[in-house]
Order: structure tokens, then sequence, then C-alpha cells
């Protein structure tokens, strides 16, 4: 069998692009051949044989300071419908000619101007949600780009809501676009239309999905997964906590500091990088907390150590996270996760079995649940224990990898 997979990005940015990797490897080792289509980037391996088809690099982030006032207009209106990524992803086609097309990410750079084109070549497409896109122009469910949007304002094609709360990096423009973006593919039905069926990691997400009125006989369970950890395990006696993830406000930064401040017993370290990194290390001076490390960013060969060495990872999210890959990582090296009770979280983290849950942005809360693991020092290996049960029951590479092929050989008839 041969499977196209489509993401914008080809090389490791983040989760999802873990994810893709991971079940290329594993499906190529069965004996399935792999191409992949995605965007030219400076990281991508510059040898790989289908890249002449890769869509035009464009980085976003840039946008404001590297492209002129038409230069924007046009790389907006691609976002929507990209027709030079349609007639490239043709040719991709005619020349590898898959068996199945499993799409990623393909929104902006690549756009669902794809998904006509396999139509047309009758080839079925599989689409992973990492997100909300389907429903929300912003994707993560973020009203005004800073609270969490707890009516989901836009589920059922409310879009303007997008313009009036500016949810889109709290601008008019940015969330104008965004508006006719999701109105776009509501009303052409592009995604609807064209994907055979849609893989939801969470059943949080799959539940949201539902609710929008799309078909659930189109949507498929499929926890996320990451390779067994083989290294040794350690019983922390270091005491110390761990946030691993973006420094940026949805992740509830500021709330986790609030709980470390009142807990001189216990010493939090965080490891990465985001928008909020110098803001959250200067409010740790103001407020004279002392026991909050700011590693950085760390390369992930590394992180392992940190993860073995921890008495539990913290993961206080303000918005609904979707299937964190770090908690799955957490529960394979028998680590016990404190997270928010936010999103498809709760599906996860079991209270008291392999971690505690508080409510989002209870400080107090919060504080509790840590100091459990302060007052127990057997805590972390016995909920750590628990903690790989769940994930070789749930999260295991072979169980997902099995529903992943059948549900290809269940398209292909």
């Amino acid at each position: 069998m041969k499977i196209a997979i489509v993401n914008k990005f080809f090389f490791l940015k983040g989760g999802q692009e873990s994810l893709m990797f991971e079940e290329a490897n594993h499906l190529q080792q069965n004996g399935f051949e792999i191409a992949f289509f995605s965007m030219h980037h400076p990281d991508n391996d510059p040898d790989y044989k289908y890249s002449k088809y890769f869509v035009d690099h464009v980085e976003l982030s840039n946008m404001g300071k590297e492209y002129s006032f038409l230069e924007k207009i046009y790389i907006a209106t691609n976002f929507i419908y990209n027709h030079k990524a349609a007639e490239r992803f043709k040719s991709f086609l005619n020349d590898f000619k898959p068996d199945i097309i499993h799409c990623h990410g393909i929104a902006h750079q690549i756009s669902p101007s794809i998904l006509k084109v396999a139509k047309k070549y009758n080839i079925p497409v599989v689409q992973t949600l990492h997100d909300y896109q389907l429903v929300c122009p912003n994707y993560t469910f973020m009203l005004g780009a800073e609270k969490i949007c707890v009516d989901y304002k836009c589920i059922s094609g409310n879009y303007y809501n997008c313009l009036l709360y500016q949810c889109v990096k709290k601008t008019y423009l940015a969330s104008f676009i965004s508006m006719l973006e999701a109105y776009f593919n509501r009303l052409t039905g592009i995604y609807i239309k064209n994907v055979s069926k849609f893989i939801a990691p969470s059943k949080f997400l799959m539940q949201i999905i539902i609710n929008s009125g799309i078909d659930e006989d189109q949507i498929v369970y499929i926890p996320n997964f990451v390779e067994e950890y083989k290294g040794s395990i350690e019983i922390s006696n270091k005491r110390y906590f761990l946030y691993i993830g973006r420094l940026s406000f949805e992740k509830g930064l500021k709330t986790i500091l609030n709980a470390f401040k009142d807990l001189s017993d216990a010493n939090l370290k965080i490891i990465g990088t985001g928008p909020m990194e110098t803001e959250l290390i200067e409010y740790s001076l103001q407020n004279n907390i002392k026991n909050v490390e700011f590693l950085g960013f760390i390369p992930r060969n590394k992180i392992d150590g940190y993860i073995r060495a921890c008495e539990a990872i913290i993961l206080p999210s303000e918005w609904y996270e979707n299937a964190p890959v770090s908690i799955i990582e957490a529960f394979s090296m028998q680590k016990p996760v404190i997270a928010s009770s936010a999103g498809g979280i709760p599906e996860m983290v079991e209270d008291g079995y392999n971690g505690y849950l508080f409510p989002v942005s209870d400080v107090e809360s919060l504080k509790f649940q840590i100091s459990r693991f302060i007052d127990n020092p057997d805590l972390s290996l016995i909920l750590g224990k628990n903690a790989y049960k769940y994930y070789d029951n749930n999260f295991n590479k072979e169980k997902h990898m099995s529903k992943l092929i059948l549900l290809y050989e269940s398209l292909l008839g």
C-alpha cells in the first residue's frame, strides 16, 4: 500500500510532526511505501526526492515585517485556497500514485485546495485533527485570543464572533481573514465533502466536531502514542516538579508560578520558550519566587533525564487541550501528571490513579495537589506505576498503528 502524507512542515517542529514521522516510520517498517507532500523550509531535508513538488515557503510569524501590503493580500488569499498548491499536488500524485492520502496540518500554507484534487483522483483521504480548526476560526477556542471560549460561540457557524472579539492576534485584519476562511470552508464543505475519515485523538475533540453538525460516522477516535521508553526509571530524590512546553498565556504559567510562590519546600523547573518567557521571568523576580528555574530550550534527547528525575509533570493549561503528547511521554516513563481539567485532559489523567486534576486557574487547588507529593515521598512511585499501566493499555504504538492500518484498509474496501 502506498501512503501520501501531507503536512505543511517537513521537519520536527512539534508534537504534530513527531506523531506524523513516528507513524510514517512504523508504516515503512511494515512494508508500506511512504511519500511526503509539504512546504519548502530551511530545516527540511534538501535532498528529499519529492521536495520538487513542495509549495513555496511562507513564514507567517514574520508577515508584518517582511512582506509588502500586496504580498500580504496575496498570501491571505492563498490561505483560503491555494491554486498553486493544488497544481503541485496534482503533479505529486501523478508521480507517486498513492492508494491513501493522510493529511495532518494543511491549513494556510497548503490549504484545503489539495482535497479537491484528491477527490478528482478518487483517492481516499484521512485527516488527523490536531486542533479545532473545523469549528473555530482561531483553531483554539480562545476568545479574544486571551481567554477560553466557554460557550463555543462559533460552533454552529457564527464565525463573525472571531472578528467581533478579535480572536486572531488581537487584530481586526487577521481575525477578518480567519473569519472568511472559516465561512469558505463551511459554505463550500471543502473538508466535509472531500475527507473520507477524520481522526480525533481525544473523545472531547470528537464530540465537539459532532456537535458542530458533522456526521459521527465520518469521525474515528484513535488516541495518540509515543514510543515506549526503554531507559532506566528513577525514583526521584531531587524533589522537583517539571513543566515542559510553550511559554504562552493559554498554558497557565502564571497559575503555576503563584502556586509555587507559597510552596517553599517544593521546586519547579520550566523547560521551553515562547512569547511570555521574559514576562514570566520578570514576574518571578518581582514576586521573589526563588524555587522556580527557567531552563529555556533543551534538545529533545536531553529532556528525558529531567522527566526521569522529577516528582511529577505539571500541565496547568487554560485552554481546551486536545490530547497532549507530554502526558503520554510522562506516563511512558512512569511519571504521574498534575493537570488542569480542561479539554481532553480528564480522559488521560484519572484523578488519584495516575495523577491529579485541578480546576482551571485554581491556584489553591494546584497547591494542594502538589503538597500531596511533598507530604508522601512514595506517591510519585505509586502513581507512576499506574501511569505506565495506563500508557500501555491506551497509548502504545502497536495499538495505535493497528487501528490506523485497519482504517486505511477499510477505505480501500
